[in-house]
């Protein structure tokens, strides 16, 4: 009945530690000064006690600790407050011969380091204590006085446990858990001693330190081997259903894809135990529903709905039929179903199970006599009554992601029968801005005129309300403007934008409530707009200065908004690669000379808008300073080029005819591919890199390199070994045309030959199925057109018409859906003719072979009449391409013997 009398019992033991200092062995045992065994023990519990109600009072509201009858005694010393402190003065009392030694000390004091203390911070703490208590038993286990025991061993294994979370996870916990472990197996086995058997406490202790801190694939996996090794070591009666319990929260927190089911196994598990022994005191008995809504929420997190409604089922079964309370419903259950249909993306049953869960609470309320409940049944029905908005609000936002275009009349509707509930059963539910926000976006997201004028209203009703709780906040603001982007009025949106800097200015709302965010989606919004009477870049501009002049520094998101809307724009009146440059330029100074640099520093998102900017340039001097600061992105701001920059750089020097340039591209990509003995994934030559080296070197007319990149591409995918870059697809015959171009734009006197050989080696590798490179008849034409020339070589006539041949066989082999890729079109007879013509009146020619010739032509003009008459071939019409080869042809057929009849030239000019 002392008052403080924590403070006096240890203002007391101070002072006969002082004079048992004083003393000689002797004389403390004569005088019998140590307190009788467990005294001090019990000293202890009460301060621990004492020290959680008055560090509490610091951290909870006063009103909390009065409703639950605690009163909060006045600390005169401080440091009774610190359990380091209190551990230093167990060990002057130990040293002092004053108590009785015991690892309970030791574990009281570590229970309360962790009850106390920062979770992050405590375990050096814990390991020195710890030590200690190992060095006062010499290491030696079997000194029962003085080593730790199980208890202890377990309060280590928590507190590693608790310093890591799922957010922020400590990767030394589930090692420092196991270490621990280890050493009370060791011991167990060298002693025997039952205090140091592992139990059912500490094994669980080391699964949630695993569950909480290590690596997904590493906790799955071995949580499930120390759950077997528990039941295999364990005293068989410590094992039911807490224990069960437990490891069903462990595997249902580790996030592997597996675990939801893992979790149910082990329900099933110890289900299956208690129907084996149906027993009022059975240890295996569900006392808790924690285990079904741990399997719930598990399942939730991945969207498996139907599983997670059969635990709840179960669950309901169990409670019903087995006449177990503690199993019934509670706030938990539903609302880790309601999560699992919400993920699922249905809020139609998300609506019903809430519709249940209120039934239940108003069932409960009304109907049910609380009098003659247990104490369990009172605290579901008391859990279910303090059911909080998270429930409601993980439906409102099931319906926003769903974007239903009744999304917001059933949010409307939820509310109003969460108000009717609230004013009916007294329940105390309190809207707050972030419910409202909800359906705001609901609205927002509808994408029409009406769901912009709705969030509209809904926004200017929040700023009705009186009071600060219930007052539009920044999302508020931002919903609104989203609403009218989404309608597709950016006007409106940019408007309604500057309306509220005006208001801020006046000092009507706060400035604060606007942020970069709001100015830069409608600067996003600007860029691709439809309107072809707006300059999007001088608008995006506009809205970029707006953000400035507000007090706003432009972050590396308004930056790179800005950047992108010169690279992609098409009505833009500048140029938009030096406007580019300029507003790089800028982002620069500020990085050097702003205050927070990381939010202004460029990221690698600013280097690709940028270099989509320059790359429109068709300025030499221009795409060298864009090769520059890809080279120097990585010095400069620590951003490091990608594939994707490079091909963009790529494509640009291909258009200025310069693929040697690119190719020097191609050259510092493999260079920083393997830059320092590392390999860089985004920095790895791709199919679409190659593509572009291809048309780089073939639109140039150099065949030699064109078959260079070819070759490396197909050893690429052939060799294993060559590989480096894990290239899986092979060259198709997309990527042969290249060659077969290279050499028609060569304008060399083989190019006919080399190109025909070309050709001839596709059709090979399609056949040998090696290669997908059937040509099609864009490819024949190519070769065709090289054949047409004048300097095309002796015989080329017959050449061309033997591939006209091969092509027309070809695509009476293929399936009907590939035949039309390969049917020859219009120019692909025209070449064969002008071929044809320049044969026949070639030196070499013999009157015979000219006579032949002309036989030939004729016989293709005919074909020409008679497919040009035919629905089957709606491609042929003229074109720009076979009036050039009829004016050819009508020089060629002004020789006299070689000059077709009136029905032949009337099927050339149709």
């Amino acid at each position: 009945k002392v008052p403080d009398r924590v403070e006096y019992l240890f203002d007391l033991m101070d002072r006969l530690c002082l004079e048992a200092e004083s003393m000689t062995p002797q004389q403390r045992k004569r005088q019998r000064i140590r307190l009788p065994g467990g005294v001090f023990g019990n000293i202890l519990t009460e301060w621990r006690e004492w020290a959680m109600i008055n560090i509490n009072h610091n951290r909870r509201d006063r009103n909390v600790l009065k409703h639950r009858k605690i009163q909060v005694p006045k600390v005169h010393n401080i440091s009774l407050l610190s359990p380091e402190k209190i551990f230093h003065r167990v060990e002057r009392y130990l040293d002092a011969d004053l108590v009785d030694p015991s690892p309970k000390l030791y574990s009281i004091i570590l229970n309360a380091l962790k009850m106390l203390g920062n979770n992050q911070r405590i375990p050096p703490t814990a390991e020195e204590i710890f030590e200690q208590n190992l060095r006062r038993s010499q290491y030696d286990p079997r000194n029962e006085l003085y080593h730790p025991n199980a208890f202890v061993i377990y309060e280590m294994i928590d507190i590693w446990t608790k310093s890591g979370y799922n957010d922020k996870p400590n990767p030394d916990a589930p090692v420092q858990a196991e270490r621990h472990l280890a050493a009370l197996k060791q011991w167990y086995n060298d002693t025997g001693r039952p205090d140091l058997r592992p139990n059912v406490r500490i094994y669980t202790g080391v699964m949630e330190a695993h569950s909480r801190s290590s690596p997904t694939e590493i906790s799955f996996y071995r949580i499930q081997e120390l759950f077997q090794e528990m039941k295999e070591v364990c005293v068989p009666e410590d094992l039911g259903f807490i224990s069960y319990n437990r490891v069903c929260h462990s595997l249902a927190s580790s996030r592997h894809p597996d675990s939801a089911d893992a979790a149910r196994a082990v329900l099933d598990e110890v289900c299956d135990l208690y129907y084996q022994d149906k027993d009022a005191n059975s240890r295996f008995k569900p006392v808790t529903q924690h285990a079904f809504s741990d399997v719930m929420t598990a399942y939730g997190r991945t969207g498996r709905a139907r599983e997670a409604t059969e635990i709840f089922d179960r669950m309901e079964q169990m409670a019903a039929v087995e006449g177990i309370p503690s199993l019934r419903p509670d706030i938990v259950s539903y609302s880790s179903l309601i999560w699992a249909y919400a993920k699922a993306g249905n809020p139609e049953m998300t609506q019903n199970i809430l519709a249940r869960m209120m039934d239940t609470i108003d069932g409960n309320s009304v109907d049910n006599n609380l009098d003659s409940m247990d104490d369990i049944e009172k605290q579901n029905i008391n859990n279910l009554q303090d059911v909080d908005l998270t429930s409601w609000e993980s439906i409102f936002a099931s319906w926003v992601q769903k974007r239903d275009p009744n999304a917001p009349l059933y949010i409307t509707q939820i509310l109003e029968q969460l108000a009717y509930l609230s004013q009916k059963r007294n329940l105390s539910y309190t809207f707050k801005t972030s419910t409202y926000n909800l359906l705001m976006s609901s609205y927002a997201r509808q994408q029409t005129v009406d769901g912009a004028r709705s969030a509209e209203v809904l926004f200017n009703w929040l700023r009705e309300q009186e009071g600060d709780e219930l007052k539009p906040d920044r999302d508020s603001f931002l919903h609104i403007i989203q609403g009218w982007i989404n309608a597709d009025d950016v006007e409106r949106a940019e408007k309604t934008l500057f309306d509220f800097c005006d208001e801020a200015q006046e000092g009507k709302i706060d400035r604060d409530i606007l942020d970069g965010q709001h100015f830069n989606i409608v600067i996003n919004a600007w860029i691709g707009n439809k309107d072809k009477e707006v300059d999007e870049t001088e608008r995006a501009r506009v809205v970029f200065n707006r953000m400035k002049t507000f007090g706003i520094e432009p972050d590396k998101v308004g930056y790179t908004s800005l950047l992108w809307a010169y690279a992609k724009s098409s009505k833009s009146k500048t140029d938009p690669a030096i406007q580019a440059e300029r507003i790089f330029a800028q982002m620069e100074w500020q990085y050097e000379n702003g205050g927070k640099k990381e939010t202004v520093a460029p990221n690698r998102i600013t280097y690709n808008a940028l270099f989509h900017a320059l790359a429109r340039s068709a300025d030499v001097d221009t795409l060298e300073r864009a090769t520059a600061l890809f080279q120097e992105s990585e010095e400069r701001h620590g951003v490091r080029p990608d594939k994707l920059t490079c091909n963009v750089l790529m494509g640009a020097w291909i258009k200025c005819d310069r693929p040697d340039r690119a190719e020097d591209l191609y050259q510092i990509l493999k260079q920083k591919f393997e830059e320092n003995g590392q390999r860089d994934e985004n920095m790895a030559p791709t199919p679409h890199i190659f593509s572009k080296r291809l048309e780089g070197w073939s639109k140039a007319g150099e065949p030699e390199q064109t078959q260079m990149v070819l070759k490396e591409w197909i050893d690429c995918t052939s060799d294993p070994d060559r590989n480096r870059w894990l290239i899986s697809r092979k060259p198709g015959v997309h990527e042969f045309i290249p060659v077969l171009q290279a050499w028609l734009n060569s304008d060399r006197p083989n190019a006919a030959e080399k190109a025909e050989g070309g050709l001839y080696q596709m059709v090979d590798y399609a056949k040998s199925g090696r290669f997908n490179s059937q040509p099609t008849g864009y490819a024949f034409l190519i070769v065709i057109s090289a054949l047409a020339k004048p300097d095309a070589g002796p015989l080329a006539g017959e050449r061309a018409l033997k591939l006209l041949n091969l092509q027309l066989e070809l695509g009476q082999n293929e399936e009907p859906s590939r035949r039309a890729t390969l049917e020859p079109n219009l120019p692909t007879y025209t070449n064969v003719v002008t071929a044809l013509c320049r044969q026949s009146v070639s030196p070499e020619a013999t009157d015979v072979f000219l006579q032949e010739g002309s036989a030939m032509v004729r016989i293709l003009l005919q074909d020409l009449q008679n497919k040009r008459n035919s629905s089957d071939f709606p491609d042929f019409f003229p074109n720009s391409r076979s009036l050039e080869v009829i004016g050819k042809l009508k020089q060629v057929c002004s020789i006299p013997h070689f000059r077709p009849n009136q029905n032949s030239w009337q099927s050339v000019e149709n």
